[in-house]
């Protein structure tokens, strides 16, 4: 027969027998419970080409504890093959048909059961590259009965996942890019970094549990390359942290150097929070996550519009301090060339503010404004004809003194001032006639004598706050129709949660 190596003889007088099932991993084996801790062991033989040698003294939560093992090396003529006895730790679940079922319902894994897969997955690599023990097969993992991730403690290397795909066993690809250049030269001895192949791998199994999605769809077995743009998008649309989001695009560089390692990995995971119980059902579906990311969406409108609203009130509190000193200016302006006309025409500008008071609503105050065309012509008719005051319904009329006149009389043929000035009765009219619009003033009659006078100040004052106001609408109208949105969406909501309760 050849050479044998065993260990002590195992006493399975403390196990119960249960049954004798064909396993698709295992082959034919038998099953034992052990009476006092239920725990379940399996008994298999079988023949082996070439595998990694069994350790027995392999102590790992997520290993498989190997009990006894037996391998007798077998040479004939042709070949030789291993032949194994092997008792070990028996566990039925996968995560490959775990994920499958929940795909079916839509039961989505919690982003810390996520984390605590790459958190047991990353040590028991770990412990496995401590003997020089690479798994290569990241795809067809175990879980045990409380959920936790289950590793074989041995491993067929003719059985890997590359090897089934040179030998076109399969047709499912789960290996790194570096992998897929050895599968297109058909090498037959991988001399790769095995360890950043595991990575990668890993990789796609995490992403496949987060979108419950078989990666496969993102390789083509014709042409033996992958869609690096595809994973990337699919990571993107998963709806968990950006960290999580972070691992998964640095585990599957393309590159193995920009991969980082098992120890680093590992120590990017410690800082969140893990839950190793794989089985457990969480109920987070899809559902209830559009729901999780629109309430984000709700936090970052409210920041935003809180902030739209302070750059509202304090450009408005800046344009109101550029027309004071703006306003200003022109007063003084006024004085200077007032006091050239003689008091003999006999007309007191303050009488002609005082009767010319029309009120403005509150409502309204912003929203008559001229266009950008008014504007232009209230700025042109500005340099044409010479400001004498501000009427009382301006908002810095307020702070206007009382002009003094000169007692030279300089033009003794100009008009009285009351003719020139539009009628307020009529000006108040307009202004609550047409709401939108403030009329622009008249360009009055000039004489042959003197250059006329009118009073453009206070659309001067509304000219320059026009711009602004034709954003604060359009801001305003903005916010409310995404207002009336979001209260339509939490309608569709619950009435969606009462017909499923």
């Amino acid at each position: 027969m050849g050479q044998s190596s065993s260990t002590t003889g195992f006493n399975l007088q403390q196990y119960q027998f249960l049954n004798q099932i064909i396993d698709p991993r295992f082959g034919n084996i038998k099953l034992y419970q052990k009476n006092e801790t239920g725990e379940t062991i399996c008994i298999i033989e079988k023949n082996f080409i070439q595998i990694n040698n069994p350790v027995k003294n392999l102590d790992h939560p997520n290993i498989l504890k190997v009990h006894y093992y037996k391998a007798d090396i077998c040479k004939n003529i042709c070949s030789s093959f291993t032949k194994l006895q092997l008792i070990q730790e028996y566990v039925s679940n996968e995560l490959r048909q775990n994920i499958k079922n929940r795909a079916t319902k839509q039961q989505y894994y919690e982003e810390k059961q996520l984390w605590g897969l790459l958190s047991m997955c990353l040590k028991a690599l770990m412990y496995f590259k401590s003997f020089q023990i690479y798994p290569m097969d990241l795809k067809n993992i175990l879980l045990s009965n409380q959920g936790t991730i289950k590793f074989q403690s041995y491993y067929d290397i003719q059985n890997s996942q590359y090897m089934q795909l040179l030998n076109q066993i399969t047709e499912d690809i789960h290996i790194s890019p570096e992998e897929l250049e050895c599968l297109k030269s058909k090498e037959q001895v991988l001399n790769l970094d095995f360890e950043k192949c595991e990575i990668f791998q890993l990789g796609l199994t995490a992403l496949w549990a987060a979108t419950l999605a078989d990666t496969n769809s993102l390789f083509s077995y014709d042409t033996l390359n992958y869609s690096e743009y595809e994973m990337k998008q699919r990571i993107e649309e998963l709806n968990y942290s950006q960290q999580f989001k972070n691992i998964l695009l640095k585990m599957l560089k393309r590159f193995p150097q920009d991969r980082g390692t098992f120890n680093e990995l590992l120590q990017v995971v410690s800082y969140h929070e893990c839950n190793e119980n794989l089985l457990e059902i969480i109920s987070i579906d899809k559902f209830e996550q559009n729901i999780q990311q629109i309430s984000k969406i709700r936090q970052q409108y409210s920041s935003r519009s809180l902030l739209s609203e302070n750059n509202i009130i304090r450009n408005q509190n800046e344009d109101c301090q550029i027309s004071r000193t703006s306003n200003q200016s022109i007063i003084q302006l006024q004085q200077n060339d007032i006091s050239k006309i003689s008091l003999d025409n006999k007309f007191n500008i303050s009488e002609s503010q005082n009767s010319y008071k029309p009120e403005i609503h509150p409502i309204n105050k912003y929203r008559n404004k001229p266009s950008f065309s008014q504007n232009k012509q209230q700025l042109d008719s500005q340099n044409t004809y010479l400001q004498i005051g501000t009427p009382h319904h301006s908002p810095e009329s307020k702070n206007t003194s009382q002009i003094s006149l000169s007692t030279k009389n300089q033009f003794s043929q100009a008009p009285k001032i009351t003719s020139l000035i539009v009628n307020p009765l009529k000006q108040n009219q307009q202004l609550q006639q047409y709401k939108n619009n403030i009329p622009k003033p008249t360009k009055p009659e000039k004489h042959q004598s003197h250059q006329q006078l009118y009073d453009t100040s206070y659309f001067s004052q509304l000219s320059q706050m026009s711009n602004r106001s034709i954003l604060e609408n359009k801001i305003e109208e903005a916010i409310l129709k995404s207002k009336i949105a979001l209260e339509k969406f939490d309608q569709t909501i619950n009435q969606t949660k009462l017909f499923r309760n």
